[in-house]
């Protein structure tokens, strides 16, 4: 993470999708059904001070741990992705960040995307309390095909996990972003 590989892949990986998003490719019509997805956790925000406190992954993974440092709103912007974001907001996209978390941390997740510097979103889907039990990639498909049921054209999907990217409908590009950190199948 601190070497500097880490940000080589980031900045390799976000200058794609900005050749992409400004390329023939992407024919956004500019009625505000264009749209770009995005994780939250080490996509848009970066809990590196949470993993420096536990050891970079070295010390096993603790839930409560993790989820007081959540409630803590100390993640901070990855600062490529958030110019990224600012960049499709100017040109008029809606964004939404589709993210694993539970519905009960909706207030805070806000809170902290709001400080870190994400603002006017389209929305912030969660896993809401009558969603179904299931893998984290499930979750993200019944989201982003509800997206699509509502009539928005994802052009862009990002993330740091490949269940973040994968599986119908996934959008008309994705981005892995890289994570060193740990994997979610």
């Amino acid at each position: 993470m601190l070497g500097g590989q880490y940000q080589k892949d980031l900045n390799f990986t976000v200058n794609l999708a900005r050749e992409y998003l400004h390329s023939e490719e992407v024919k956004a019509v500019g009625d505000g059904k264009d749209a770009w997805i995005f994780d939250i956790d080490e996509t848009t925000l970066s809990n590196i001070g949470y993993y420096e406190q536990n050891d970079f992954g070295g010390a096993p993974y603790n839930h409560t741990k993790y989820f007081t440092w959540v409630m803590e709103k100390k993640a901070t912007a990855i600062n490529e992705t958030l110019v990224f974001y600012n960049e499709l907001r100017t040109i008029g996209f809606s964004v939404f960040f589709i993210t694993g978390r539970r519905y009960m941390y909706r207030d805070v997740t806000a809170d902290n995307l709001l400080r870190a510097g994400y603002k006017d979103w389209a929305g912030l889907l969660m896993r809401e309390p009558d969603d179904k039990p299931s893998r984290v990639k499930n979750l993200k498909v019944t989201k982003r095909g509800q997206l699509e049921k509502d009539g928005y054209r994802i052009w862009g999907n990002m993330g740091d996990q490949w269940s973040d990217i994968t599986g119908d409908p996934v959008g008309s590009r994705t981005f892995k972003l890289p994570n060193p950190m740990y994997y979610v199948g």
